[in-house]
């Protein structure tokens, strides 16, 4: 995202807007990049997660996947 401003262009984002968020915002933002498809990529954010805050109460599947079983007796592949 960038913005021109007298011919210049000036980012408007830091390089990393995670880590400045985290750094600087750690009770407001939590921000993790998560890769759906990665089996090792969900459990690095679920362990950061459970190392922040202890435990995780609620799981959001905003991705569109349609549940016809129980989520804990689906299997990893049904989602890919």
């Amino acid at each position: 995202m960038k913005a021109v401003d007298g011919g210049d262009e000036t980012n408007l984002l830091p390089p990393n807007p995670r880590l400045v968020f985290n750094r600087f915002l750690p009770d407001v933002f939590f921000l993790q990049e998560l890769d759906v498809l990665s089996d090792m990529s969900v459990r690095e954010v679920v362990a950061n997660v459970i190392d922040k805050f202890g435990r995780i109460d609620v799981v959001v599947n905003n991705a569109g996947v349609q549940c016809i079983s129980p989520l804990a007796e689906m299997p990893l592949s049904s989602f890919e």
